[in-house]
């Protein structure tokens, strides 16, 4: 068996935990700091540290949100971990159930609803982009090509795959 000394795992390590304190922990700690002052963007060059007014103001200021919102976003998470948990768990115990019939259809169908999901989002992210730049003419034609695509890869997902199906409905590789 291989023995590795600590220190040599550590000095490893050492790369990653440095570029994680750099692109993680800087940021933070550079927000933080300016939490303290009164930067905002029309005096970004002369800023002055005024201490925890800032915090003073959002926590004991009386036209704060501060307590709704954090209200809403509890909601919010609470509601939404429970549903997926609880949707989530049904949908995993069924499909594993052996008297459910037609497993591997109802197991295609989420894999392709997740699937179907995932490139709308991504989609409808590449229109916005191509909204704002192209304009909206170019950017609905090129969402219509999306869409098509979209449609060929789900029709060709590797769990759809069927070697006796007839040549014309068989999808191609190249």
């Amino acid at each position: 068996m291989l023995k590795v000394r600590r220190t040599t795992i550590l000095l490893y390590l050492l790369p990653m935990f440095a570029m994680l304190a750099v692109v993680s922990l800087w940021p933070i700690g550079y927000t933080l700091y300016l939490s303290f002052t009164n930067y905002t963007l029309f005096n970004s060059d002369n800023y002055k540290l005024i201490g925890g007014e800032n915090y003073q103001k959002l926590l004991l200021g009386g036209d704060s949100d501060l307590y709704f919102v954090i209200g809403q976003t509890v909601l919010y998470v609470v509601l939404c971990v429970g549903l997926f948990l609880i949707v989530g768990m049904v949908t995993a115990l069924a499909l594993n159930n052996p008297r459910v019939k037609g497993q591997g259809f109802w197991r295609v169908a989420l894999e392709d609803a997740m699937r179907a999901a995932d490139m709308h989002a991504s989609a409808a992210d590449v229109a916005v982009f191509m909204a704002e730049h192209l304009g909206e003419a170019r950017a609905i034609r090129a969402q219509e090509s999306i869409s098509r695509f979209a449609i060929a890869v789900l029709a060709c997902s590797p769990t759809r795959a069927n070697p006796r199906a007839p040549s014309a409905l068989r999808c191609r590789s190249a």
